[in-house]
């Protein structure tokens, strides 16, 4: 992890304003500040479009992440006031109204970045629409890691530099979010047993899978084990292994040369006839099809 007490502050904007914010993923701002114990906050480098106070708080027109990795202090909107933590996150929206700031006992440390754009509200309004602040990562290297390529590139910027920003900012939030799927996860039987059968199913694709005898020896009945393994997964274990199989069979036939009787038997597929009629009922198209589809859109 970087040691982040030892960097500079730092601010920038990024200049990239003259594209539409209705056609484009945007990123505006991103930040670093290490606010010592007793220090006025936020520190003067942050521009005054977004400075504020706890009793005036505060209402963005875009996007932010706020992640505190040191430190404590108190974070506050419509609904009340709560404490803040090292490994605290906050995701702060257009026209929500919030106020934070460090304890003057401990100060902290936080990254910062702003954006908006239709790829990034698709995976907020989608994925993680129940996010209420702040939420704990804890100790993340791999957030950390994120705000300091976003540091860089911020830095540095050239033409490249939308498009990189963009794909750092969906790893942020595609982080968050199995975060939160994951973070009340227990590691009971059921747990485990459900993760071992997808465990065995993605590596047995070509093989005839005894479900009644997975289940046994995960000490379960059939039934019971797909009942369960249907509630975390959505799906039967056997369309999931279908799932599986049939992408399986689309990334041999985008990738390989392989005819199309051996990817079937490869996927687990009995006969290339039975193959080609699940295929077409999954994917819309003939594996012929899917094939010439692709290596056109390649060309």
């Amino acid at each position: 992890m970087v040691d982040s007490l030892k960097n500079p502050n730092r601010f920038f904007f990024l200049t990239l304003d003259s594209f539409s914010r209705q056609s484009m993923n945007l990123v505006y701002t991103i930040g670093y500040q290490s606010v010592a114990r007793g220090k006025n906050y936020p520190l003067e480098i942050i521009p005054k479009r977004y400075s504020f106070n706890m009793n005036r708080g505060r209402y963005l027109s875009e996007y932010q992440l706020v992640y505190i990795t040191s430190g404590t202090g108190v974070f506050k909107d419509k609904s009340g006031l709560y404490t803040v933590k090292s490994g605290d996150i906050f995701l702060l929206k257009p026209g929500y109204w919030h106020a934070y700031k460090p304890n003057p006992e401990t100060g902290w440390t936080e990254y910062f970045i702003g954006f908006d754009g239709p790829a990034f509200r698709d995976i907020i309004n989608k994925d993680i629409p129940q996010l209420t602040n702040p939420i704990n990562l804890g100790s993340s290297p791999v957030m950390v890691d994120l705000f300091e390529q976003s540091l860089y590139y911020g830095e540095n910027q050239n033409e490249y530099t939308p498009s990189i920003l963009t794909a750092i900012i969906i790893h942020m939030l595609t982080y968050i979010q199995y975060s939160m799927g994951t973070r009340n996860m227990t590691n009971d039987r059921i747990t485990q047993a459900v993760n071992y059968v997808k465990k065995y199913l993605m590596t047995h694709i070509s093989s005839d899978v005894d479900f009644k005898q997975l289940a046994e020896e995960q000490g379960m009945s059939y039934t019971w084990m797909r009942r369960m393994f249907k509630e975390r997964t959505g799906l039967a274990p056997g369309q999931y292994l279908q799932k599986i199989r049939i992408t399986s069979a689309m990334f041999l036939l985008r990738n390989t040369e392989m005819p199309v009787k051996n990817i079937a038997f490869e996927c687990g597929f009995k006969t290339s006839e039975y193959f080609c009629t699940v295929f077409l009922d999954a994917t819309g198209m003939s594996p012929g099809k899917y094939r010439e589809a692709n290596l056109v859109s390649e060309a």
